[in-house]
């Protein structure tokens, strides 16, 4: 699973804040109420769960039970629908997993897994049935890296900005158009679409027909998968903090997540960058802080 890392913060207003939602969240996975629990839905009416697994992680599932899947018998070479084979009060779950860190989390999802989109709108409904709707749980991807072979298979295809200094093929070509001087080192090339809307063929004509060679900076930006939030991806540069878990074993995807990000030097960077950004608010918010105490929960149950 690959695991990307988002900046969050509550929006209030015009205002922004940088806030621990983590002890929120882990009383809401101490809740007995079964139908508050199971209340959580997608748009789609896909239901929504959320469970505590320890050290800061958190199992997010998202039950599909319109999807087409088989099981397979490789004995008699026969398949057969697997919602047959459960029970009237078990559906069908996919999970991802989030690790909560101070001022971001990592997310890591299986390909069926909530991606993004479905953990922020799982955690305002959590604010909307606790009252406090006016508050606006938000996230914003760091960039992360990608390869032109996996950005052609962008599901939306938007900007792409390329730095590119003499070594590159394109560059005589520029320069040859704006005198062929050779005081210039660089070209910075933007491309964007219109607004709101993506544009891949000229995205995917940019990706095969620029060469590497040359090529100081080349981010793109785009959805990996529809649901995603919009995010930029270095084909060429800095800031590669993406990182991936192999083990299927959930005790170590949960140790695995926690070390992950606490090793990754990139992300200590930018979350470091982050907290010291003065547009954001510091400080407590006694409306949210107030559900740190489980017993103020039993109103809203």
């Amino acid at each position: 699973m690959k695991v990307t890392y988002y900046k969050h913060y509550i929006a209030n207003d015009f205002n922004r804040h940088q806030y621990n939602v983590l002890p929120i969240l882990k009383n809401f996975c101490k809740i007995e109420e079964e139908d508050f629990r199971r209340s959580f839905r997608t748009t789609s009416e896909d239901n929504l769960f959320l469970f505590y697994i320890g050290s800061s992680t958190f199992l997010f599932i998202i039950t599909k039970n319109n999807e087409l899947i088989k099981t397979i018998s490789s004995d008699s070479m026969s398949h057969k629908d697997i919602y047959e084979k459960l029970s009237d009060d078990e559906s069908l779950g996919f999970a991802s997993y989030v690790y909560m860190g101070q001022n971001f989390y990592g997310i890591a999802s299986t390909f069926f897994g909530p991606k993004n989109s479905y953990w922020t709108h799982f955690v305002n409904l959590l604010l909307e049935k606790l009252n406090l709707g006016r508050y606006i749980f938000n996230s914003e991807p760091f960039a992360v890296s990608t390869t032109k072979k996996s950005a052609l298979k962008f599901s939306f295809k938007s900007q792409t900005h390329i730095r590119i200094n003499k070594k590159n093929p394109l560059f005589a070509q520029l320069n040859s158009m704006f005198g062929g001087s050779s005081e210039t080192d660089t070209f910075t090339i933007e491309i964007k679409p219109e607004l709101r809307q993506d544009m891949p063929k000229t995205f995917d004509s940019v990706i095969n027909s620029i060469s590497l060679e040359g090529v100081e900076k080349f981010i793109v930006r785009g959805k990996e998968f529809i649901e995603d939030s919009m995010a930029d991806y270095y084909i060429v540069g800095s800031n590669h903090i993406c990182d991936s878990i192999t083990t299927k074993d959930e005790d170590k995807i949960c140790t695995t997540l926690e070390d992950k990000a606490l090793k990754n030097r990139y992300l200590k960077a930018l979350v470091d960058e982050y907290a010291k950004d003065n547009s954001y608010i510091k400080g407590n918010l006694p409306d949210l802080a107030g559900f740190c105490d489980l017993g103020a929960w039993r109103h809203y149950l």
